[in-house]
């Protein structure tokens, strides 16, 4: 059976609000995990202290990463935070073997030891299965690397690491290697990486532990057990999104539980996050638009 070690974040300075919330929704539905790792490139250790305070009774590892190496390859909407996940294995701490990686846009509403109940061990790798290859915005890369169209692909925002295996097998250099070969076609930047590493070799998580919130899904009656996963742009904690998410109180509800307000959640406004939102909102939506086309061929052929 999967037994965590540690939970492990990646972010930068536009991340940190909603990942305080995120952090306080997995404590309290997780009580037993007392070890997290937050990766970053340019948190100020005024910040640091502050959470160490906050959470006091838990153990939070802060760790540099260089996200230098990975500038040949395509950024996710200009930024390179997302790489970092590749790099858990090695900075985590030698005696912690299973890692959970947590996007910082999600909501943990389920007990995480409960949930992984019946996962066995033995995989180097795990993630939630999304869908697959052929509706993924990434299929003409796994189309070309030799991924049929019904393969099951997943989305990188949840994801399990045997961090001794990983290192074993390097996983990292490997997926630089191949990032590299691919850089400009990575248009979901890691994510199509992990899948075309671990396309036959992955362990499978339960569906409940990546449940995908986008601005396009209908208005959920109650948060049942499962992490919520808040996809696309606008995030609940955006310009207007309490007005314009469906499900904005998913987020509402956890922020309140954390005692954090929507305006320490979204920081001091900059142009640089204004632009940002921009350029996520109209990435989800044209993507959008053309998975509902490409569902609409294949279901006419």
């Amino acid at each position: 059976m999967v037994n965590l070690s540690a939970a492990a974040f990646c972010v930068n300075r536009l991340m940190v609000g909603a990942m305080e919330v995120a952090l306080h929704s997995l404590f309290r539905a997780t009580p037993q995990l007392r070890k997290v790792y937050i990766l970053h490139e340019d948190l100020s250790d005024l910040f640091c202290r502050s959470l160490v305070e906050r959470f006091s009774r838990r153990q939070l590892c802060f760790k540099k990463f260089d996200l230098s190496q990975f500038f040949e390859l395509r950024p996710l909407h200009g930024d390179y935070t997302t790489y970092g996940k590749l790099l858990i294995p090695e900075l985590v701490s030698q005696e912690d073997r299973l890692v959970i990686y947590l996007d910082a846009d999600l909501v943990v509403n389920t007990d995480l030891n409960t949930a992984l109940m019946g996962v066995e061990v033995g995989p180097s790798f795990f993630a939630v299965n999304a869908g697959k290859a052929e509706t993924s915005l990434d299929w003409h890369l796994y189309r070309d690397c030799g991924i049929e169209p019904g393969q099951l692909v997943f989305n990188a925002g949840v994801l399990i690491f045997d961090c001794p295996q990983c290192r074993r097998s390097k996983m990292h250099a490997s997926a630089l290697e191949l990032g590299r070969r691919y850089a400009k076609r990575l248009l979901s930047a890691d994510q199509p990486l992990f899948n075309l590493l671990f396309s036959q070799c992955r362990g499978y998580l339960p569906k409940k532990l990546n449940i995908e919130v986008t601005p396009a899904t209908r208005k959920l009656s109650e948060a049942s057990d499962g992490i919520y996963h808040f996809v696309g742009s606008p995030k609940p904690w955006d310009f207007c999104a309490p007005l314009l998410h469906p499900n904005y109180t998913i987020f509402d509800r956890a922020m309140k539980a954390a005692g954090i307000g929507l305006g320490q959640v979204r920081g001091r406004i900059s142009l640089r996050q204004v632009l940002r939102t921009i350029r996520i909102g109209r990435s989800y939506w044209m993507c959008l638009k053309s998975l509902k086309l490409r569902s609409r061929l294949s279901g006419s052929v």
